[in-house]
């Protein structure tokens, strides 16, 4: 599998091409179905979906998250005005911190990378998905 960097060079399913944007990990939210995440990988397996949130600034994009057995991939909705997803290799990621959104509300994620960048996630049930990433990053 080419390096989540390069996921310009996929296609969705059903052909769906997905360009890319200046920060080589997203991509345009390409059309497909409720549920589908983008350009999976032969052998690659989905190992969690659920709605998120992904903070780009003072903006929280709304979205789906997926885990695969590779990658975790944040997919926003079609309605947002920032419809750019993003997939990180599981390699990438260094640490999964628990988090309070706004600083009290208790469903916030952080994810520390390897290139010193963080993301900040809105999801529901935050202990699972924070058990799950890192049970797939072994």
């Amino acid at each position: 599998m080419p390096p989540v960097g390069t996921l310009s060079r996929l296609s969705g399913r059903n052909g769906a091409n997905m360009s890319s944007s200046s920060c080589g990990c997203c991509w345009r939210t390409p059309k497909l179905g409720i549920g589908t995440p983008p350009g999976l990988a032969p052998g690659e397996q989905l190992l969690k979906s659920g709605g998120a949130n992904l903070w780009r600034g003072p903006v929280a994009v709304g979205g789906r998250l997926y885990l695969t057995n590779r990658q975790l991939i944040f997919q926003p909705h079609r309605i947002n005005l920032y419809r750019q997803g993003c997939a990180y290799l599981l390699a990438e990621i260094e640490a999964v911190l628990i988090k309070r959104t706004l600083g009290f509300i208790p469903n916030g994620l952080q994810i520390k990378l390897s290139d010193a960048r963080q993301l900040r996630l809105v999801v529901f049930d935050r202990g699972d998905w924070m058990n799950q990433i890192l049970s797939a990053r072994k």
